[in-house]
């Protein structure tokens, strides 16, 4: 993990090999130089929305780089993702140029996220949508822990709507009871309360459906 916050240039080979490290923060980042992240094997993680400039090679043989986003960036220079064979997706909004050598050793199939039509993307494939997928991070699915998260929620909601269900359908019976023997004021207190009880439940399922929506 490496965190810089004022960082704007990563020199030549400045992180060549350094096998370990799996996220580089760096949000003003602007310039990448030559095999800047050579052979960086398990970095997944990068911030490289602002870069304006990358050099040849920078990303060689980083082989756990599933996606890449680029807002300023308007070329990819050459063997700039050379092997790296985990890439799946690179969205690069103002994209011009791409050297024929970028994606050299790269053989799987990979989406380019564009508002212009490159050439020299061989077998890649070009558009203005992103894709959906998976996307790890950190060893992490994203979209997996949202999804269990969600499934999580309504587990532990369904589980407090049935709670409540069975004290009110508890409490009716209570009522019937009291009526049958006669205790007029206590009839009267759990008619309050079923009203109350009610009324929640009511409540409850209107503003859990505002919320899904």
């Amino acid at each position: 993990f490496a965190y810089c916050p004022e960082l704007r240039t990563v020199e030549e080979s400045s992180f060549v090999f350094c096998s370990s490290m799996r996220r580089f923060i760096a949000e003003k980042l602007q310039i990448i130089k030559e095999r800047a992240f050579d052979r960086c094997s398990s970095l997944t993680q990068i911030t490289t929305q602002n870069v304006l400039q990358c050099f040849d090679g920078c990303f060689h043989r980083c082989r756990s780089l599933l996606e890449l986003n680029f807002n300023l960036l308007e070329s990819f220079c050459q063997n700039m993702f050379q092997e790296c064979t985990m890439l799946k997706q690179v969205v690069c909004w103002k994209l011009k140029e791409v050297d024929s050598s970028a994606f050299s050793g790269c053989y799987q199939k990979i989406h380019i996220v564009s508002v212009n039509k490159n050439q020299g993307l061989d077998h890649h494939s070009n558009s203005d949508k992103k894709m959906r997928f998976q996307e790890i991070l950190i060893d992490q699915f994203r979209e997996r822990q949202s999804f269990q998260r969600s499934v999580k929620k309504n587990l532990k909601l369904r589980m407090e709507f049935v709670m409540l269900r069975d004290t009110l359908k508890l409490i009716k019976e209570i009522n019937k009871l009291l009526e049958i023997i006669g205790y007029s004021k206590a009839n009267c207190m759990l008619n309050s309360q079923i009203g109350n009880l009610s009324q929640y439940l009511d409540d409850k399922v209107n503003y859990e459906g505002k919320q899904k929506q």
